[in-house]
């Protein structure tokens, strides 16, 4: 058997506004290699990363965006969702763009616009096979991907947790290099 010792900070964030408390274990296996785990009320988000370019852990999320620490704390579904409400719109802002710009047939445009009134921004209309023709009138043959992501309440609830952990490391690298 082998087992190594390591050495774990643990930081507890509390009084950030519309937040409840944090708590933030922060591991460095050694210079480069580290982990993280972020806990609030019960649900943790945890990481560790084995090549950080010569930084710790904490140097490491100092350095790193929100969106590429929330994607390796959760799955990356986690951190979006369909706009449905969206591709309407998309739609639309399509056939004019395809009007003006390759000068497409008045009528035609003007009936894929009207047959986009039928479409029902909603889950269940997008994934029912039935509605799909349709989509692949007004959209083309990669209707899908006309359809926007949107952050997630999770990723913009990860986001507000990270800049209170970036906003907690600053101000204690700030004092542990006044002493």
């Amino acid at each position: 058997m082998k087992w190594e010792e390591s050495t774990v900070t643990k930081l507890l964030i509390s009084e950030v506004k519309s937040l409840d408390d944090i708590t933030v274990y922060l591991e460095n296996y050694t210079v480069g290699r580290g982990k993280i785990t972020i806990e609030v009320c019960g649900d943790s988000y945890s990481s560790f990363w084995g090549a950080m370019g010569g930084r710790t852990i904490e140097q490491f999320v100092l350095d790193c965006d929100n969106h590429y620490l929330s994607k390796n704390l959760v799955s990356l579904s986690a951190l979006s969702s369909p706009n449905y409400d969206g591709f309407v719109r998309n739609v639309r802002k399509n056939l004019i763009e395809n009007r003006r710009r390759y000068g497409e047939n008045k009528e035609l445009t003007r009936k894929l616009w009207d047959l986009t009134e039928q479409i029902e921004p909603c889950e269940s209309y997008f994934h029912d096979s039935s509605n799909h023709s349709l989509l692949h009138d007004v959209a083309g043959d990669d209707w899908w991907y006309v359809i926007d992501d949107v952050d997630s309440d999770l990723y913009v609830y990860l986001c507000r947790i990270l800049d209170a952990l970036k906003a907690c490391l600053k101000e204690r690298k700030t004092v542990q290099e006044v002493k």
